[in-house]
């Protein structure tokens, strides 16, 4: 079985509409459909935001089902100034910061390298581009919040050899490794390094769902966001529309 993780609806929901569902689950936070995409077994699962809750979906998911692979997909800030929304990341290196209060306050501390996904990522090399779909490498950073400044963007990029931020793959690839499980990340750009954008875990529940009335009132009580939040959304469903795209070509291959 193909397990893909994703933190929030956006993520997933593409995917999803593709897949034959016939087993839907809530384990905690996270929400586990079960299903068929062209007579392959697929489990996708929404995870909620966070390094915490993706570990915790991602070793429920080890747990109690026979997985082949675990995909971490979503969403990343991009932190190399090349790239452009809804560009796709297939990163090699994963890392994470153990001192991720001083990281924001702009201090340069060490890294860990959580993954190094070596000939996997290979196989997935080899289906984007027979399929046509352009891609990035370069190495990303999970973190516990929102990358939401320019500076703070410009600032890791010009420190760290990374190429974007997130907020899950680390903990999911550490469930992987721990479970013997291959393993491979596939990100898309929602916000450019030249793109400030505002705190979105408080308009999300822990299910990673969007709080209409949590929005609603965030957007109604800062007007001056409103622009900034219609282009914000236009950029979620381009760079979604992109990342479904390649995961469907991939979950289709048999080189996984």
């Amino acid at each position: 079985m193909i397990c893909v993780i994703g933190a929030i609806k956006e993520e997933v929901s593409g995917i999803k509409q593709h897949i034959t569902i016939n087993e839907k689950q809530h384990i905690g936070a996270a929400t586990f459909y079960k299903g068929l995409f062209k007579n392959k077994e697929i489990l996708i699962v929404r995870s909620g935001v966070g390094q915490s809750p993706a570990q915790k979906a991602a070793s429920d998911a080890a747990k109690k089902f026979d997985l082949k692979s675990i995909i971490s997909i979503g969403f990343a800030g991009g932190v190399d100034p090349e790239l452009r929304i809804s560009d796709l990341i297939l990163p090699e290196k994963i890392y994470c910061c153990e001192d991720e209060g001083s990281l924001f306050r702009f201090k340069k501390v060490s890294l860990s390298l959580v993954a190094n996904l070596g000939d996997y990522r290979g196989r997935i090399k080899k289906i984007l581009t027979e399929n046509r779909i352009k891609f990035k490498t370069g190495d990303i950073i999970s973190v516990n919040r929102v990358a939401d400044s320019v500076k703070f963007k410009e600032w890791l990029g010009k420190n760290y050899p990374v190429s974007g931020v997130e907020m899950e793959t680390a903990s999911i690839a550490k469930i992987a490794a721990r479970n013997d499980v291959p393993f491979f990340s596939l990100r898309a750009v929602s916000d450019e390094v030249s793109h400030a954008i505002f705190q979105t875990n408080k308009l999300t529940n822990k299910k990673g769902k969007i709080n209409r009335l949590a929005a609603g009132y965030y957007v109604l009580s800062h007007p001056f966001l409103i622009p900034r939040v219609l282009e914000f959304k236009k950029n979620f469903y381009k760079a979604a529309k992109t990342l479904t795209e390649a995961v469907l070509k991939i979950i289709n291959s048999n080189d996984i």
